[in-house]
């Protein structure tokens, strides 16, 4: 299906129990991940969290979408959100958690 960041985003948000990621323009579902690889994943997020100071950054696992440019977005397996950020897309039912920075 071809598609923007906003239609990306509708879509996402009347079928969220599938994660779409827009690629070049065309929406597909993200792969899901094998046991070994969601092992990975939670090592990683425990590993980045440990010297983290608990109040500042957000560690986010499979989760918030990032653009990787025009027409492209993508869900990362771990990603590392700062306060400020965090703060910007708090209260945000009904749209997605999409930092643009």
């Amino acid at each position: 299906m071809d598609g923007t960041a906003a239609e990306d985003e509708r879509i996402a948000l009347v079928d969220p129990d599938v994660r779409w990621e827009l690629d070049l323009g065309w929406l597909r579902e993200k792969p899901g991940s094998t046991w070994d690889h969601a092992v990975v994943i939670g090592g990683l997020v425990r590993v980045v969290r440990r010297p983290l100071d608990r109040r500042a950054p957000r560690v986010h696992a499979d989760n918030n979408r990032r653009h990787r440019g025009i027409g492209s977005s993508f869900i990362p397996d771990v990603a590392v959100i700062s306060l400020p950020l965090g703060r910007a897309l708090r209260g945000g039912y009904g749209r997605l958690g999409i930092p643009d920075s």
